[in-house]
């Protein structure tokens, strides 16, 4: 089994209604994948609650069959889509894959 955690910041925001939205918007994005996406076996997208700067806003928490499987989400084109979307609103992401 593979764990895959992504963890995720948004670009700086003055308008905390925005940030928030945006929050909201990747939140349901990335939540609506394990439906399209079969290899997913695990998945929770999870707001950060300590309200640092330093810190992620979100976390994807994520668990597959093997890296074979990892690797058909990762080029699946609904998660595509939603990588474009992080793009466009977030800084580069930190993840780490690893066998439990």
């Amino acid at each position: 089994m593979i764990k895959h955690i992504v963890l995720i910041k948004l670009k700086p925001l003055e308008n905390k209604a925005e940030k928030s939205r945006i929050k909201e918007d990747i939140k349901t994005a990335l939540e609506a994948l394990p439906i399209v996406i079969p290899e997913i076996l695990r998945y929770s997208v999870e707001y950060n609650v300590n309200g640092l700067d330093k810190s992620a806003d979100l976390a994807i928490v994520s668990e597959f069959a093997t890296l074979d499987t990892l690797d058909i989400y990762r080029v699946h084109p609904e998660h595509v889509k939603v990588v474009a979307f992080l793009r466009e609103n977030c800084l580069p992401s930190c993840s780490i894959d690893y066998e439990f």
